[in-house]
């Protein structure tokens, strides 16, 4: 029988100013973002995903850009919430940012799509019977550099 390992205390059992400090610091925010989400319309609240208080600025985080521009137009309606309650800066301004979403891990690896060996044939044929100088040595380039990768997949 394998010997029994003594348990670990968790952090949050030991005494720390810092630490403490830092959950405070998180609880305040969950309140407000709690009481912004009370404030917006559904469709808008699912998507204000995190908020910060940093230099009497209350700074917003959604997970596109097209959120964040229709979130912009609850300003007045969100700052006007954040008066009423107690936090431990006065809010004057509102930032709207998009942050990058942490659920990208699951989506499909992006890859270039390398045209078929016929079209890379005819823009080999049409880099030889083009006048233009530029256009003729842009077209062989290319046709060379696709003929590579086609090798390669």
């Amino acid at each position: 029988m394998t010997p029994r390992t003594p348990p670990t205390k968790t952090l949050l059992w030991y005494t720390n100013k810092s630490l403490t400090l830092l959950i405070r610091q998180v609880s305040e925010q969950l309140s407000v973002l709690k009481q912004i989400k009370a404030v917006l319309p559904a469709h808008l609240a699912n998507h204000a995903l995190h908020c910060v208080i940093n230099n009497n600025k209350l700074v917003i985080f959604t997970d596109s850009a097209a959120w964040a521009s229709q979130l912009r137009f609850y300003d007045s309606v969100m700052l006007g919430t954040i008066s009423k309650i107690a936090v431990t800066k006065a809010v004057t301004s509102l930032k709207v940012k998009v942050t990058i979403s942490t659920h990208e891990g699951n989506s499909p690896k992006k890859t270039a799509i390398i045209p078929s060996q016929t079209v890379v044939d005819e823009l080999h044929a049409y880099s030889y019977s083009t006048t233009d100088p530029q256009l003729k040595d842009a077209l062989g380039r290319l046709s060379t550099t696709l003929a590579r990768l086609q090798k390669q997949v």
